[in-house]
């Protein structure tokens, strides 16, 4: 997958020492193989809640620092 080797896999896994490149939690299950989508480059493994929140971001950036100044702000 993503021209990952079963090898290389397992290398980034050790790498991250088991856990997702963003919360940090221990994975649960297969991680998810998270590349940039325009050149293929892969960027690390993610959690699958993870992989989601930035997909359904739709891997932009501005949405994600608008999505972040919403969280942090006061209400209302």
């Amino acid at each position: 997958m993503y021209g990952l080797t079963e090898v290389e896999f397992n290398q980034i896994i050790v790498y991250q020492l088991g856990r997702c490149v963003i919360c940090q939690d221990t994975f649960i299950g297969m991680p998810h193989v998270y590349h940039n989508h325009s050149t293929g480059r892969i960027r690390g493994l993610l959690c699958a809640p993870c992989n989601k929140g930035i997909g359904l971001l739709r891997d932009d950036p501005n949405l994600m620092r608008k999505a972040i100044y919403y969280l942090e702000k006061e209400s209302v």
